[in-house]
Protein backbone atom coordinates (compact mmCIF):
# COMPACT_ATOMS: atom_id res chain seq x y z
CA UNK A 1 0.00 0.00 0.00
CA UNK A 2 1.40 3.37 -0.96
CA UNK A 3 1.73 6.44 1.22
CA UNK A 4 -1.32 8.23 -0.19
CA UNK A 5 -3.43 5.09 0.08
CA UNK A 6 -2.43 4.73 3.75
CA UNK A 7 -3.39 8.34 4.43
CA UNK A 8 -6.70 7.87 2.66
CA UNK A 9 -7.36 4.72 4.69
CA UNK A 10 -6.54 6.53 7.95
CA UNK A 11 -8.87 9.41 7.07
CA UNK A 12 -11.73 7.01 6.36
CA UNK A 13 -11.14 5.27 9.68
CA UNK A 14 -11.13 8.57 11.56
CA UNK A 15 -14.38 9.66 9.91
CA UNK A 16 -16.03 6.33 10.68
CA UNK A 17 -14.80 6.17 14.30
CA UNK A 18 -14.45 9.66 15.79
CA UNK A 19 -12.55 9.51 19.06
CA UNK A 20 -13.07 11.56 22.19
CA UNK A 21 -9.99 13.65 21.34
CA UNK A 22 -11.51 14.95 18.12
CA UNK A 23 -14.80 15.72 19.88
CA UNK A 24 -13.00 17.68 22.60
CA UNK A 25 -11.03 19.66 20.06
CA UNK A 26 -14.27 20.62 18.31
CA UNK A 27 -15.68 21.92 21.59
CA UNK A 28 -12.56 24.02 22.14
CA UNK A 29 -12.74 25.42 18.61
CA UNK A 30 -16.43 26.24 19.09
CA UNK A 31 -15.67 28.55 22.04
CA UNK A 32 -14.29 31.80 20.55
CA UNK A 33 -13.06 33.11 23.92
CA UNK A 34 -11.11 30.01 24.90
CA UNK A 35 -7.79 31.66 24.00
CA UNK A 36 -8.50 34.46 26.49
CA UNK A 37 -8.90 31.92 29.28
CA UNK A 38 -5.66 30.23 28.20
CA UNK A 39 -3.76 33.55 28.28
CA UNK A 40 -5.14 34.38 31.72
CA UNK A 41 -4.11 30.93 32.91
CA UNK A 42 -0.57 31.60 31.62
CA UNK A 43 -0.42 34.85 33.61
CA UNK A 44 -1.11 37.44 30.91
CA UNK A 45 -3.61 40.25 31.37
CA UNK A 46 -5.18 41.57 28.20
CA UNK A 47 -6.31 44.86 29.75
CA UNK A 48 -2.84 45.82 31.02
CA UNK A 49 -0.27 45.48 28.29
CA UNK A 50 3.48 45.90 28.63
CA UNK A 51 5.02 48.77 26.73
CA UNK A 52 7.93 48.17 24.46
CA UNK A 53 11.28 49.53 25.67
CA UNK A 54 12.13 53.06 24.65
CA UNK A 55 14.44 53.31 21.67
CA UNK A 56 17.34 55.72 22.24
CA UNK A 57 17.27 58.78 19.99
CA UNK A 58 21.00 59.28 19.58
CA UNK A 59 23.21 56.85 17.71
CA UNK A 60 25.99 55.44 19.86
CA UNK A 61 29.24 54.68 18.05
CA UNK A 62 31.03 51.58 19.29
CA UNK A 63 34.30 52.12 21.15
CA UNK A 64 37.34 50.33 19.83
Amino acid sequence: MGRKAKLKHLRKQQQANPTADTQNSREVEADPTHFVDELKHQGYDLKVSDRCPEIPEKIVNPQI
